[in-house]
């Protein structure tokens, strides 16, 4: 690893691992690099070592597996080694005669809501670079060899394309029914939910049959238990159109008891785990038998019997839904008894049809509303009476066990007691009784549900149950595991999904032990919300002299220093200095990975410009070409006002070119061309009499200034909305990152945008601060590509902007932005529209007015190249020598020289007693009048003697072998003040002068001579061996 990277200190380890690896996967072992001569200590020609200089193939041996060593050795002596052994290949299993399911999962989560959307965007990128994959294959490898996180989604299809639109879908933060998104809930607990009568549909259960093995066998087995019914076969009655039969309550009990139990079955191999099971009327025996309650076949008896019973009830019997609370219901007639309490305003009554129709009369009368039940009988009344004997003869034939589940009773409403579901007589008034579900919804609440589970062929339940806790701030989760009118695969698929995002184990691979899998793929990583860590040096302070002394107009703006009146031509000059490390601020602002100033912080140079010459209306400005910032080269700005035009109109222009001699990077220098960025028009203002009078149009402000969030307007959720930025080229951190929240309204987004708090100080630096101002533009990205937004775009033209606040308008804003028209194929190639955009403070009170802003996207093409930013940088540290800095150091110092006599001078006075030694002009000279006594501790060679006038090129050259050779000596034998040893050796400081520019130790140096003592110098203050 020493020869690729150098000393990787800690990880020097595991890069040997991961090159041994990545040289295992490749099938090629790297050559060492620099290894042209081979260490003389060890014997190569006694062994069968050697290095490798040349790449060598490593494939792999059927006999026996590939293996390397690696060590790894602590500087503390501490060895470590490990044997890295290739893994057995893996064969691709034969593919069963089950084809693929009928709906794929890809599961996915992250950490974070934006994280989650980038993971979307990465998996949809990857996908679309691979020539062919198995959505099965995807879909088992994000199952096996990925972490499930707190912020889950599932992407749902049949078939590649439509799973690719479900990423695209994610990404974006948009809902459709193959999307399910949720968030984990530790402790959550699952109360399963069986429908009862009235659920029913034709075709109940055919779908999922023929797509779901799990699924076929469980009903297999249960309709095997409950046998034919009516001499007809339960499976072809379920599967069959005829929704007449099915209704016919014989075939209906029993259908609804085949089809729940085997659904339960089917979800219980997935890995629900049911905390507590309800039903409702003869969903009840469901529960209880997965519960444990009786076993299968006693069960399917019950249910067979119970059906054909109250099937063969002469009808006359009515039901009727009443919206009202059961207190508050008039005394029952005769003949008519309450069937079920389904919710707070909901009560089914049951009975004889003429009483009910006259009890329905009196409703009616009272403004309650009544709906009629298409029923055959008049279930759980008094006409039920004539089966109960009978039922109880079936009843006691049946052997009850103790529940293995926690089951809510429909008698009592409450979970049922220790022996209570064990009798006959609980099941035969169980038949006969009111249905108390309301009330068992409460108690299932209670014992902590907070997840609902609809077991049956449709969302009935989960209706009556939503109805029941509307006064809940968090209602609980309801999940129907089938739908009407969906296909019976998507709604159990949907279901799954639903209980995995909220943290329960469910398995989203398809049910069977040998699906037809392929080799393991290769996903993408982890989408890391990456934060910038990295230390920033404090600004310089900038010490420019006295401005009014020199001509200029001192000006107190982050972005400008000066201004100048051009003499006869009515033309201002105003002048400033961009450096990235003294706006941290703008380091957060990436376009295409380069470094961009952002075109609100150009439009906020000129709106200061406009404001101090008493015009604060920008007319127009338009952003030419994009201003690429260099971390290491700050740039020169010049913003060039002309004569006053019609109107007083003036035209404005914005230029930048690096500053010369900065950084030593390409360009950087006296002769580089001034580029303009921007130009434009500033205007008197159009709303008052003088300057700064222009003011807001109250209708555009309304919005802001009134309730907040406007009436209307429907909340967006923005928390992915930065992950879309990024993947669209624009990368916003930091104090960028101030989009709060924002609601849509038509055409409308409104949105509150705030600067993070370490950068809210610098918000009274600025009218309005850049960053804060490109938040304002982010709103624009929720109207949609339809709508002229859309994520990518930038400012291109702006038209008629006015601050309203010439300075302090503070750190958060709300935002009002309105579509214009979208403008296709504009210039640059983009495809941006127009928009304009109101904003106000906190309080209300205008701050910003923009007409209209055209939008554009930028190709990485059309951004010039940017240097990279170095890790690392060489400067210069001021040392102050004061009398106690000198005797930390140490008592005794001496200078020797040629000595200059500032030299002396400045040390004498900073406190330092210093003596001269002699020199005779030779190198060993000067260390022989170093080695006197007394002993020296600090030992300064004084190189800051000027170079003589008219010097030529050969007394340079020989000049400078002296120093050198003097300054080599002295670091090479140090004297030791009477020893030999080197920690005994005084300090040696090498005063020069010119050694380095003003860019500092990196830059052009002022002196040959001086500058030429930075290697033999620097290798002996870095500790290295000369």
């Amino acid at each position: 690893m020493k020869s690729n990277i150098g000393h990787a200190q800690a990880a020097a380890g595991v890069g040997g691992v991961i090159k041994m690896v990545q040289a295992m996967r490749h099938g090629l072992l790297p050559r060492t690099l620099h290894a042209d001569s081979p260490s003389s200590r060890v014997d190569w020609a006694s062994g069968a070592v050697e290095l490798l200089r040349e790449p060598r193939p490593w494939e792999a041996r059927a006999d026996r597996p590939r293996r390397a060593g690696v060590s790894a050795f602590g500087v503390s002596g501490t060895n470590a080694h490990v044997i890295v052994e290739e893994p057995p290949v893996e064969e691709a299993a034969e593919a069963p005669d089950a084809g693929p399911p009928a709906v794929l999962a890809w599961p996915l989560s992250a950490r974070t809501a934006p994280a989650l959307r980038a993971q979307a965007v990465r998996l949809r990128e990857h996908l679309e670079g691979l020539s062919s994959f198995s959505p099965l294959d995807v879909g088992h490898a994000l199952v096996a060899t990925r972490a499930s996180f707190g912020e889950r989604a599932v992407v749902l299809g049949r078939d590649g394309g439509e799973l690719l639109a479900g990423l695209d879908v994610l990404a974006a933060g948009d809902e459709t029914h193959g999307v399910v998104r949720g968030t984990v809930v530790r402790g959550s607990r699952i109360a399963v939910l069986f429908t009862g009568q009235g659920a029913q549909r034709a075709g109940m259960g055919r779908e999922l049959y023929a797509s779901d093995p799990v699924f076929a066998t469980a009903l297999d087995e249960v309709c095997g238990e409950l046998g034919p019914v009516g001499g007809r076969s339960l499976r072809d009655v379920m599967f069959g159109d005829d929704a007449g039969l099915l209704d016919r309550t014989e075939f209906t009990q029993p259908a609804l008891f085949a089809l729940e139990t085997a659904l339960f079955k089917a979800m219980e191999a997935r890995g629900l785990r049911a905390d507590v099971v309800m039903g409702h009327s003869v969903g009840e025996i469901a529960a209880a038998c997965v519960a444990g309650v009786f076993s299968l076949g006693d069960a399917a008896r019950l249910v067979v019997a119970r059906g054909r019973l109250m099937g063969a009830l002469p009808s006359g019997g009515a039901m009727l839904s009443v919206r009202a609370a059961e207190g508050d219901l008039p005394d029952l007639p005769a003949g008519v008894s309450t069937a079920a309490v389904n919710g707070p305003s909901s009560v089914v009554l049951s009975g004889e049809k003429e009483a009910l129709e006259a009890m329905a009369g009196h409703l009616a009368d009272r403004g309650v509303k009544c709906t009629w039940l298409p029923v055959s009988h008049a279930f759980h009344s008094a006409l039920m009476d004539p089966m109960l004997d009978d039922f109880r003869e079936i009843a006691s034939t049946v052997e009850f066990h103790e529940p293995r589940l926690a089951v809510v009773s429909n008698l009592t409403g409450e979970v049922a007691a220790p022996g209570e579901l064990r009798t006959p007589g609980y099941w035969v008034r169980h038949a006969r009784e009111a249905v108390r579900f309301a009330d068992g919804l409460r108690a299932v609440r209670a014992a902590g549900a907070d997840v609902f589970v609809e077991v049956g062929p449709q969302a009935v339940l989960s209706g009556m149950a939503g109805h029941c806790f509307d006064d809940e701030p968090e209602a609980p989760l309801l999940v129907p595991a089938l739908r009407r009118d969906h296909p019976e695969p998507e709604a159990l698929a949907t279901a799954l999904a639903t209980l995995h995002t909220r943290g329960h184990r469910i398995s989203l691979l398809p049910p069977v032990p040998d699906a037809p899998y392929g080799p393991r793929l290769d996903l993408p990583t982890y989408p890391f919300q990456r934060d910038r860590y990295w230390l920033a040096a404090p600004p310089e302070p900038v010490t420019g002299g006295d401005l009014p002394a020199a001509g200029l107009t001192a000006v107190a703006h982050p972005l400008l220093a000066a201004a100048v009146e051009l003499p006869g031509a009515d033309t201002t000059v105003w002048t400033g200095r961009l450096a990235p490390s003294e706006l941290p601020w703008l380091a957060g602002h990436l376009v295409w990975d380069r470094g961009v100033v952002p075109g609100g912080a150009l439009l906020e140079t000129v709106l200061h410009v406009g404001t101090g010459i008493g015009l604060p209306r920008v007319a127009e400005l338009v952003l030419e070409t994009p201003l690429v910032w260099n971390p290491d080269v700050p740039a020169q700005l010049r913003v060039v006002v002309g004569a006053p035009g019609a109107g007083g109109a003036r035209e404005v222009t914005l230029h930048a070119r690096p500053e010369p001699g900065a950084g030593g990077a390409q360009g950087a220098g006296t002769g580089a061309p001034w580029v303009r960025h921007a130009s434009g028009l500033l205007a008197p203002p159009t709303g008052g009499d003088g300057p700064g009078d222009d003011r807001p149009d109250d209708a555009a402000f309304a919005d802001l200034t009134g309730s907040w969030p406007p009436v209307g307007a429907d909340p967006v959720d923005v928390s992915g909305q930065y992950a879309l930025f990024a993947a669209a080229g624009v990368g916003y951190e930091g104090a960028f990152r101030g989009l709060r929240a924002a609601w849509r309204r038509g055409a409308e987004v409104f949105a509150e945008v705030r600067l993070p708090d370490e950068s809210a100080a610098d918000a009274a630096l600025y009218g309005l601060h850049p960053a804060l101002l490109d938040a304002v533009l982010h709103p624009i990205a929720l109207l949609g590509p339809g709508a002229g937004g859309g994520h990518g775009l930038l400012p291109f033209s702006w038209t008629d902007v006015v601050r309203h606040q010439a300075s302090g308008a503070g750190h958060a804003l709300r935002v009002r932005v309105v579509a214009g028209e979208a403008e296709g194929g504009g210039g640059d190639g983009g495809d941006g529209g127009t928009v304009s955009i109101t904003a106000a403070d906190r309080d209300g009170t205008p701050v910003l007015t923009v007409r209209s802003l055209a939008l554009r996207r930028i190709a990485a093409d059309r951004l010039p190249a940017a240097p990279a930013a170095p890790l690392h940088r060489v400067d210069w540290k001021p040392l102050l020598v004061t009398a106690t800095t000198a005797a930390a150091v140490g008592g005794n110092w001496a200078v020797t020289g040629p000595v200059a006599a500032a030299t002396l001078t400045g040390l004498r006075a900073a406190g330092v007693d210093v003596r001269v030694l002699p020199r005779d002009g030779g190198a060993s000279a000067s260390h022989e009048a170093l080695s006197t006594e007394p002993p020296v501790d600090v030992a300064v060679l004084d190189l800051t003697a000027p170079p003589p006038n008219g010097e030529s090129p050969q007394e340079l050259v020989d000049r400078v072998r002296t120093v050198v050779g003097r300054v080599l000596h002295a670091v090479q034998s140090p004297p030791a003040g009477g020893a030999a040893d080197t920690a005994d050796a005084p300090r040696l400081v090498v005063l020069t002068r010119g050694a380095a520019g003003p860019a500092g130790p990196v830059g052009p140096a002022g002196r040959a001579g001086s500058a030429a003592l930075a290697g033999p110098a620097g290798a002996r203050a870095a500790g290295a061996a000369p």
